[in-house]
């Protein structure tokens, strides 16, 4: 949470917010002493702690759900890491990368934007590998949405035994997906059968080395594709085709059209990974730690401390202060969407300030404990990119034209299969440049 502060700094303002964390006589524990200290830990225990909160369900909120379901989503992001000889042998640097990076994959709950279960490794391994870690955390009757990078046909097999119900996103090639039409359903969709083709068993046979694996089983899915129209005041359009392929083949009870509608939610993990990596982490900013291990250790405490916050910001906690939309508000009401002049991030950051603060100690000069030593923090080294401070000229000239831009935009979703169709159109408001 206090990432730009270092240890001493941190230290300070927990042991002065906190009473009875120190016995009577006890000097508060230096930086230097707790950076040994998490170097001696043994295995990982800030995932372990992770994976205890994870599992606490939270406040549900509107967005939440879908045919009263909970409503969860795949994705990947990188990080960032220091560039030590230790963390380059077990992180790679991406070509044209100036630093190693970790790549993440998480399941997160759509509406609250947190994060249930998440699988962490070099950036060598892909997210498709990633997600195979992912497949237990699934919740038997919830929906899963995922991007078109994800779908396979092993891979939709095993999650599908899970018991969640997959409306993932595949990609618009004739080869992409083995389906074969089997009825064409009344609004549009259609259901298909899922047939493993012989250059996907060849290439599992590949992967596997096994090359007597056998073909996998066929399934009954239930497809649906539509194009979507952006068109803004201007009148400039722009349309894409999207397929949903779902495992949810009750056409009446789950229409198409708010399948279609609903896959908009998978943009929720997107902004979820722009709230841990720019504003809990900061823009620009690698993370501390000069070993793989620390490194580790702080991709799950930033997940532990982004859980967190997330929940804060659900029960409505943090004080009233005035600041522009941004991560972790407090909202107006149970929508995690509607942002509130209340930052919850900075309340909590002001939150061990109890009194009136001297610019030479956290705590303030009248304040100070007398068994507590003068505060005399060590330095330590930025980890912050050079290049984060320095203007852009793009973003500067994006700043320039966000007033002329049109801030309004028709969506019209088609949902289409052979000659049966339906519509689904809203009108959707939305800042310029988002």
């Amino acid at each position: 949470m206090f990432r730009r502060d270092n240890y001493d700094v941190v230290l300070a303002r927990v042991t002065g917010a906190l009473p009875g964390v120190l016995a009577p006589g006890d000097r508060p524990p230096t930086g230097q002493a707790l950076s040994q200290a998490r170097a001696r830990l043994v295995g990982e225990p800030v995932r372990a702690v992770f994976e205890a909160t994870a599992a606490v369900p939270s406040q549900p909120t509107p967005g939440c759900h879908l045919f009263g379901l909970l409503v969860t989503a795949f994705d990947g992001t990188v990080l960032d890491l220091a560039g030590t000889d230790q963390i380059a042998a077990v992180f790679a640097t991406p070509s044209g990368g100036r630093y190693p990076q970790a790549r993440l994959v998480t399941l997160v709950a759509c509406g609250t934007r947190r994060v249930l279960a998440a699988a962490a490794d070099s950036c060598e391994i892909s997210e498709q590998a990633l997600v195979d870690r992912l497949a237990d955390a699934l919740g038997a009757g919830t929906p899963n949405l995922a991007d078109r990078n994800f779908f396979s046909m092993a891979r939709w097999v095993a999650f599908t035994a899970s018991g969640a119900h997959l409306a993932w996103r595949v990609k618009n090639g004739a080869k992409s997906l083995p389906a074969r039409p089997l009825q064409v359903l009344p609004n549009g969709s259609a259901l298909v059968r899922l047939r493993e083709s012989d250059a996907m068993l060849a290439a599992r046979r590949a992967k596997t080395g096994n090359r007597g694996l056998r073909r996998l089983p066929d399934t009954v899915a239930r497809l649906a594709e539509f194009t979507l129209t952006v068109t803004d005041t201007r009148g400039r359009a722009r349309t894409s085709r999207f397929r949903i392929l779902t495992t949810l083949l009750d056409h009446i009870r789950y229409p198409a059209s708010q399948i279609a509608a609903a896959y908009a939610q998978r943009w929720q993990i997107e902004l979820a990974y722009f709230n841990l990596k720019v504003t809990l982490r900061g823009a620009g900013t690698r993370l501390r730690g000069q070993t793989p291990h620390l490194a580790r250790q702080e991709i799950w405490g930033l997940l532990v401390v982004y859980n967190a916050l997330v929940d804060r910001r659900t029960r409505g906690g943090g004080p009233r202060r005035r600041s522009r939309p941004d991560f972790l508000h407090r909202r107006t009401g149970p929508d995690p969407q509607q942002p509130r002049r209340r930052h919850t991030l900075r309340s909590l950051r002001r939150a061990p300030r109890r009194h009136r603060r001297s610019r030479r100690h956290p705590l303030g000069r009248d304040h100070r404990p007398a068994t507590q030593p003068h505060w005399a923090p060590t330095h330590q080294p930025s980890h912050e990119s050079p290049a984060a401070h320095r203007p852009n000229p793009q973003r500067q000239l994006h700043h320039r034209n966000r007033r002329v831009k049109s801030v309004q935009s028709g969506v019209k979703v088609l949902v289409f299969w052979g000659s049966a169709a339906a519509t689904h159109h809203r009108r959707v408001g939305r800042r310029a440049g988002h």
